[in-house]
This record gives structure tokens, C-alpha cells and sequence, in this order.
């Protein structure tokens, strides 16, 4: 699936195809059979190169008659001749010419059909042909008998769907596209028709814009049979009768239509993943926008990032291609029927150029922003995918496509400073947080070398024997230029740099030498050192771990190793191999901020953990929200059905120390006990409580 492109090979903007706004709406038109054709200009209009399927039902006339020199011209209606060769010889545009003329056959009989046509560079004529006859007869609707036979004998795949969206009927032609008979589809939805990986937030915003504007027409790919991706042209039509709701649906398998629409190399051009353009056609194609405008024309480039993608690479493994390709499908979604430029320009970037002022750009990555809060199904497994979105403007943040790409990108790794913004728009100059953010990243490297970190440890406490019972290791930076500087903020970034494999050997050693060396109460306590996601990505963590308590001496009962709620719900089958042997050398393992929204049951039963830690932010809603005690008290439950010992975090007064005790907690850690300590200072606190 990876390796295949699911989009037309020239996507730039709105397909000559598609146009929601100039559509027949009416149930009698959505059913017309159509044609598409391909064509050369002619000094009588166009003479026809090729037609498909045959033309015999839409035209009344044999495909022999409809390829000879002078035919279109002597078919079409003498008044309406204007207005179907309104676009002179020589006239290119990206833009569909729309007409709707009179058609006369060999026998007389007049028909009404829509043309939709666009030349191409090289003087071709492509377009599409559709009978629109019976929404032009005077009168009303068709009398029920013709309507009936004119949905059975139709060319164009269609259904009927109740008001619950179910299908109440579907045509030989509907049926012979999707490979099932009629009893088959009847009451099942639209969607659920097909083998398809069509999202729920695509969907609901379908439906969204039937219910708000009576209809929805645009573009989908599938894969209706496997190895032959195709593209779907979808009409969805509400119409309203005395006793309910109902739903037409016309589907034209437009596949060929794209690809004789594309002029421009797929390989060369195209990310094979998504279906969408890379880097490279990217920068062309914007440039020749900038360049075919003359400057004036507003361009604006978004640059939209992943913000885990590095863990949800790891966690899906192969899979990584169907992420980037379910995306940028959200982002073909969101931009549908604009005239944009849409790219895959790295790994976890997909990059938008669009034309528009500022309130249409913002407009834009709001609605991005929105449809990515939904989380996406993957192999039946749903994973959280927000996104950074940087902005650039031409001709203020750059002149050409690689500079406002830059500057784009460069705004949305600023935007991690700013995880409420919708969009974060590039400045000029540096802003005080990406400064901050580079300096912070220069001097952790400086403070790794010369050893500028330190360790501290805060008690976890047995309320009901008055004892300690374990500590947490927690890591510290004083730099001589910066300060104090929070985990919250060096952390990521050492994620991000790499460094996080040096801080993270640096503290399993560090915790475990002071831990091996502690006397009186301390000698038998636990020492939580915390791991983080890369950590648990290498290979090396159980060797680094049998390394730590060799050189310290540190019985291996006495280490406890946490990860977070959320990273052991992500990447669940790695975490549990890789915790499994941890425990197996007989170090015990904590679930670290349980209670954020991530963990089922089942997922924790599955897991080979000692501990569960309740986040401090259920503690602190305790005397505010009646039903948060409620919550604690089914966690502890839980935990106590699993084995697990439970530690509430964050425990700040007296009053939640009763009634977490009261609840069933085993054990407490916050400042009402005591805060973050030097090993020093914590052997003094222990030693005036024996």
C-alpha cells in the first residue's frame, strides 16, 4: 500500500472535473450517463480523438460517427453553438471550461449535455460529456416508472440511502463496480461497502457539509480490488420528499479521467507513500506560481509537522508510510476544491502552498488542526496525531519556494514553545523562546561534558506504617548563564538532539551509586529512576541497567524503572518485551502519570508492572470535583485486582493524606511530606525520623 500513489498526477488545485458549486443537484440529473473524451482543437470547435465508454446511449449515435471530421459541429443545436465553442483555439488554462448545449442525433431527438473540457499545453482538448436532459425538460420530475428505468439502465454507478444513510437501492451499474449484488449492500452504508481506510473524520465531515448545504461532491481513492488503487468521483445529493429524507449518490470511477488529466512525470514528481508531490515539485510548482503572478500573488506556505512522529515511527514499524498516507489524505481533504500545492517535504512534514490573505491561511490551519485532533485507526488501534503548523508569507518572510519553506519550518519548530497556538506565523527576527531553545540545546551539550547536572530524591511515603519506603531520582540543571533550568524544558530537547542517551546513562548510575551507599532506613528503600522513550528504543537498555547495579553494588530489588501511562499505551508491544526482561533480572517496574486518559484494563493486565502511580492532577482535583475521589478510589481497586502497589503523586496537605489513606492508597509522595532532596539531605531527613 505504501508504494502506491492515490492521487491525480497533476493535483495542484480544483480538478476540471470537479466543480460542487455548477453541479445538477436534482435527483433526475445526479443518475445521467457520461462520457469523457479526449480531443484536438479544430477550426469548427474540436475534432474527437477518443471517447470512453461508447458513446451509444449518451449520444445516439455509433463511436464511428462521433471520431469523423466535422461531427461535433454538426451535432450541436445552431442557437447554443456560442456558447459550447465559447473558448477560442489556442486558449490554455488550469480552469475547466463548463458548457451546456443541445445535442442532436441522426434522428432528430435533442438532448441536453453538460461539457466539461480543459486544453491542455500542447493544443488537446480534455473533458467530460454528461446527459443532464431531464433536468432541462419543461415540467416537473420525471413520472416514477421512467425515473425507475432511467436509475436501472443508467451507465453511472448510483444508490439510494434512507435518512440513517443506508442503502436502499443500488443500480447494475453500482453493483458491477464494487463487485456485489444488490441484496448484498441493501442496508449496509456507503462506506462500509468497500475494503477502505476512508477515516471516521473524513467521513463525519462529509456528512457535515451534506447537512449543512443539501450536498458534497469530490474526489476519493480506493481500492476496490487489491493492487489497483483507483479515484472515485462521488456526488451526494439530499432530497427531501413529503414522507422522509433520502440520499443520491452517484459514483463515477474517474481513475482514467486523472490520468489522462496528468502532464507532468508521477515518479519524478510524486512521494509514492502518500500520492502527493515531494519536495522537489513542491518548490517548482510554487515558484511558478510566485513567478506566473508577478509577485502579487499572496502566496503563503504551511509547513505541518508531527509532533511524535519519532515515537510513532518506532511504535508502527512498517506501518509509517500508511500514517504519512492517511495525513496527507486529511490534508487533501481539508484543502479539497482550493487551488493548492500539497507535499510530503520530509519524513514528518507535509508541506500546503495556497494563495489568500491571512484570514483565509488561518482559516485553513485551524481547520487542519481540528480534523487532526481525531485520532487515526491503524490496524485497529487508534493513535494520537497532533501536528505543529508553521507560516510563511511571500513576499514578506521569502522570495521563492525554498526560503518560505524554510521559514515555515523554522516557525513550527517554534511553535513547540507554544503547544495552544493554532498556527505559529515566522518572524523576522529570532523570538525570545527560539533563542532561549537554542541556547538551552548549545549548553546541555556543555553541561553533559563538565558535569553540571545533579540528582535529587523525593520521598514516597507508607501513611499507615509512617515509613518510607522507596525514593524518586529526579534530574536538576543550575547553568552559570541560564540558571535553574526545568526538566519540562531540557528534556525534550534532548530527545530530540540524542543527548538523552548520555543523560539518561549518567542518571542509572548516578542513582544507583548513591542508593548502594545509603544507611539506616535508606538501606533497604527503592530508587525510582524514570525512562524515556529512546531509552527504551535501544537495544543496549538491558545491558546498561545490569551495568549500573554491578559497578554500584545496587541490589537489583531495590531499582524501580518507570514509563509513562502514555508511552506504554503507544508503543505497548515494545514497552512490554523490553520491561519483561527488566523484571526478569529482578528490578521492579512503575506505570508513571496513570489516570491521564490513555490505559484500558486490558492493557494494563497485559503488563508486567509492580506499580501504579496516580497522577498528581487527580489528587489536586480531589476537593474541587465531588466525583474525582470516585475515580481514585476505582484506580486503587484496580490496581489492587492486578497486583499492583499504588503511590499517589503530588500530595500536597494534610487533608489529601487522610483521604487517600482513606481510599485505599498504599503509598504517598508530594511536599506535604517532604520535596526533592540531595542524597545528603535525605539521608539527615530519614536518619531525624528513626
Amino acid at each position: 500500500m505504501a508504494s502506491k500513489s492515490w492521487y491525480p498526477n497533476n493535483y495542484t488545485g480544483p480538478s476540471p472535473y470537479e466543480s460542487p458549486e455548477s453541479r445538477p443537484h436534482d435527483a433526475t440529473a445526479v443518475f445521467a450517463p457520461s462520457v469523457t473524451y479526449r480531443a484536438e482543437l479544430h477550426a469548427q470547435g474540436m475534432r474527437m480523438l477518443e471517447i470512453t465508454p461508447d458513446p451509444g446511449q449518451l449520444l445516439g449515435q455509433p463511436l464511428s460517427h462521433c471520431l469523423e471530421d466535422g461531427w461535433w459541429w454538426q451535432c450541436v443545436h445552431p442557437e447554443d453553438r456560442n456558447r459550447a465553442f465559447r473558448q477560442p483555439a489556442g486558449n490554455t488554462s488550469d480552469e475547466p471550461v463548463i458548457a451546456t448545449y443541445r445535442h442532436i442525433d441522426p434522428a432528430g431527438r435533442i438532448r441536453w449535455v453538460e461539457d466539461r473540457r480543459v486544453v491542455t499545453g500542447d493544443g488537446q482538448v480534455l473533458g467530460s460529456l454528461r446527459c443532464v436532459t431531464p433536468n432541462r425538460t419543461a415540467g416537473h420530475h420525471a413520472p416514477q416508472p421512467f425515473a425507475e428505468a432511467f436509475f436501472r439502465h443508467s451507465l453511472a454507478a448510483g444508490v439510494l440511502l434512507d435518512g440513517e444513510r443506508r442503502i436502499l437501492a443500488a443500480n447494475p451499474a453500482f453493483c458491477g463496480l464494487f463487485g456485489r449484488s444488490e441484496d448484498d449492500m441493501i442496508g449496509r452504508g456507503i462506506f462500509d461497502i468497500y475494503p477502505n481506510d476512508a477515516d471516521e473524520a473524513i467521513r463525519s465531515a462529509i456528512w457535515q457539509e451534506v447537512a449543512g448545504r443539501g450536498r458534497w461532491t469530490g474526489d476519493l481513492p480506493v481500492e476496490i480490488d487489491p493492487g489497483r488503487p483507483r479515484v472515485l468521483s462521488i456526488s451526494i445529493n439530499t432530497c427531501n420528499d413529503a414522507e422522509a429524507v433520502r440520499y443520491i449518490v452517484t459514483v463515477v470511477d474517474a481513475t482514467r479521467e486523472r490520468e489522462l488529466a496528468g502532464t507532468i512525470d508521477h515518479m519524478n514528481s510524486y512521494d509514492m507513500a502518500t500520492g502527493v508531490r515531494n519536495r522537489g515539485s513542491f518548490i517548482e510548482t510554487v515558484d511558478r506560481r510566485i513567478r506566473d503572478s508577478g509577485g502579487a500573488t499572496g502566496m503563503a506556505v504551511l509547513a505541518v509537522t508531527l509532533a511524535r512522529y519519532s515515537l510513532l515511527r518506532h511504535a508502527l514499524g512498517g506501518c509509517t508510510d500508511v500514517l504519512m498516507h492517511r495525513v496527507a489524505r486529511r490534508l487533501h481533504w481539508v484543502t479539497n476544491g482550493r487551488r493548492v500545492v500539497l507535499a510530503r517535504v520530509s519524513d514528518d512534514t507535509l508541506a500546503i502552498g495556497m494563495e489568500g490573505g491571512s484570514a483565509s491561511v488561518e482559516e485553513t490551519a485551524q481547520r487542519i488542526q481540528r480534523i487532526m485532533q481525531r485520532s487515526l485507526v491503524i490496524d485497529g488501534n487508534e493513535w494520537p496525531v497532533p501536528v505543529r503548523i508553521g507560516i510563511a508569507f511571500h513576499p514578506r518572510d521569502g522570495h521563492d519556494a525554498t526560503e518560505l519553506l524554510a521559514k515555515a519550518d523554522a516557525a513550527q519548530l517554534a511553535g513547540a514553545e507554544h503547544t495552544g497556538a493554532t498556527a505559529v506565523y515566522h518572524t523576522p527576527e529570532p523570538t525570545d523562546a527560539v533563542r532561549r531553545r537554542l541556547l538551552v540545546e548549545q549548553r546541555l551539550g556543555v553541561a553533559l561534558r563538565d558535569g553540571a547536572l545533579h540528582l535529587v530524591y523525593q520521598p514516597q511515603w507508607d501513611p499507615h506504617r509512617a515509613v518510607i519506603t522507596g525514593v524518586e531520582a529526579l534530574l536538576r540543571w543550575h547553568d552559570p548563564m541560564l540558571g535553574d533550568v526545568s526538566p519540562g524544558e531540557f528534556i525534550p530537547l534532548a530527545e530530540e538532539t540524542g543527548h538523552i542517551h548520555a543523560l539518561g546513562q549518567w542518571v542509572l548510575h548516578r542513582a544507583c551509586h548513591e542508593a548502594a551507599r545509603w544507611t539506616g532506613a535508606l538501606a533497604d528503600v527503592r530508587v525510582a529512576v524514570n525512562l524515556s522513550v529512546r531509552q527504551i528504543q535501544t537495544d543496549s537498555l538491558l545491558e546498561s541497567v545490569q551495568a549500573a547495579l554491578a559497578d554500584s553494588g545496587l541490589d537489583a530489588t531495590r531499582l524501580e524503572l518507570e514509563v509513562t501511562e502514555g508511552l506504554a499505551v503507544t508503543d505497548g508491544t515494545t514497552v512490554r518485551d523490553v520491561l519483561s526482561r527488566l523484571r526478569g533480572i529482578g528490578c521492579r517496574v512503575a506505570i508513571d502519570d496513570f489516570g491521564t486518559g490513555y490505559a484500558s484494563l486490558s492493557q494494563l493486565a497485559d503488563m508486567p508492572f509492580d506499580t501504579l502511580k496516580i497522577d498528581r492532577s487527580l489528587v489536586a482535583a480531589m476537593a474541587g470535583d465531588p466525583k474525582r475521589p470516585a475515580v481514585v478510589a476505582a484506580i486503587v481497586a484496580m490496581g489492587r485486582s492486578l497486583g499492583f502497589r499504588t503511590i499517589a503523586e503530588g500530595v500536597e496537605s494534610a487533608e489529601q493524606a487522610r483521604a487517600l489513606m482513606a481510599l485505599g492508597v498504599d503509598e504517598v509522595q508530594g511536599f506535604h511530606y517532604a520535596g526533592p532532596l540531595s542524597g545528603r539531605a535525605l539521608q539527615t531527613w530519614c536518619d531525624d525520623r528513626e
